[in-house]
């Protein structure tokens, strides 16, 4: 008796996701999102597609050079689920360096449409001057963690290298280094409880200091960490969000602030490009913003 009680169950249990939706999985194979796709789905009862199972998904476009996006993964009930690919497949072609090709992988799982636990980037690039010379091949890797889509943990990428505590929040000691064609700048900058203390900006090539800002004592001594007005030796404060800051309205040197969370945060998503291209069933992962100290003026 036990035997077909447990059967039953595991038997109900099994098919009662796909008794809710009424329907069966249809399978999809053709043009999608300026690419090519191929998935299983099926309808819900308001007859919109739900992604369900393996998905696979290529594009070749063409923006500055030829580049390819290539993802595979499964969805769960419209959700990335399981472990995803995404790769980034572009060539450049130079009179001056020949031929260089670079791939960019990120791999890891998805819960429910959520990063979980340990990613994986890989960069590899691999040049060529001319039909005469031999290859070379150039291989880097960096690792992130999620937690519920936020990051955390050690990051050392694209110039940046800091950490982040378990819930996501700066702290400690950070580097950002930025290298273009104009110049190259570097910040250092340091947390206490996703608070910034210190910002430098400075000339890499020279060390010439453009910009430091250091308030370690007043961020240490306020009660608590929170946004709202405290008051710290009969002067008032508020802890407010990096991209919130507003050099118009606020300190003109805001705007040093603004850059570097920017520069930190577009160089932290680039690592989603060739998951934008199909952005059903996730989100762009969350960097929790850093505070600054400011004066609460009447």
């Amino acid at each position: 008796m036990y035997r077909i009680v447990l059967y039953a169950w595991l038997c109900i249990a099994f098919l009662c996701p796909l008794a809710l939706v009424g329907q069966t999985l249809s399978h999809y194979k053709g043009s999608y999102q300026n690419g090519q796709a191929n998935y299983t789905y099926y309808e819900n009862a308001n007859l919109e597609r739900i992604m369900h199972g393996k998905f696979s998904y290529t594009a070749k476009l063409t923006d500055y050079s030829p580049v390819t996006y290539q993802l595979t993964g499964a969805y769960e009930h419209n959700a990335k689920h399981g472990v995803w690919e995404c790769q980034t497949i572009r060539t450049v072609t130079d009179k001056r360096v020949g031929t260089v090709n670079i791939t960019e992988s990120f791999t890891g799982t998805f819960t429910q449409g959520q990063r979980q636990g340990v990613w994986t980037y890989t960069k590899t690039v691999r040049e060529q001057k001319n039909s005469k010379t031999a290859p070379t091949t150039t291989k880097t890797t960096a690792q992130f963690n999620f937690v519920n889509d936020t990051l955390t943990g050690h990051i050392d990428f694209d110039g940046i290298k800091g950490q982040l505590s378990p819930d996501g929040l700066f702290t400690g000691n950070w580097q950002l280094q930025h290298k273009d064609w104009r110049n190259d700048t570097e910040y250092l900058a340091s947390f206490y409880q996703n608070t910034i203390t210190g910002l430098t900006l400075r000339q890499m090539a020279t060390g010439q200091i453009n910009y430091q800002y250091r308030e370690p004592n007043v961020v240490m001594a306020l009660p608590n960490h929170t946004q709202a007005i405290q008051t710290h030796n009969g002067q008032q404060y508020q802890l407010v969000p990096l991209p919130k800051l507003d050099p118009n309205w606020g300190e003109a040197n805001d705007q040093f602030f603004i850059s570097f969370y920017t520069l930190l945060t577009t160089k932290l998503q680039a690592l989603d490009t060739a998951l934008q291209q199909v952005p059903i069933g996730s989100n762009p992962f969350t960097v929790i913003a850093p505070l600054k100290l400011t004066v609460v003026t009447n």
